[in-house]
């Protein structure tokens, strides 16, 4: 048995994963707001609707 690497081409300017900014550089890639929330536990949910509705008070 023959173990090879095989090499995918990688163009970076092309990828939409690439780092185009600094900011993206230190922090990483911008994840929206909807997009977080669907990332929460239901822990955090709780939180974050507790902290809404006192925020509406």
């Amino acid at each position: 048995m023959t173990d090879t690497l095989e090499f995918e081409d990688y163009d970076p300017q092309n990828s939409s994963d690439s780092i185009s900014t600094n900011f993206n550089a230190q922090f990483g890639r911008v994840v929206p707001p909807l997009q977080q929330i669907k990332l929460f536990s239901p822990a955090e949910w709780e939180e974050f609707t507790r902290e809404w509705a006192y925020s509406k008070k």
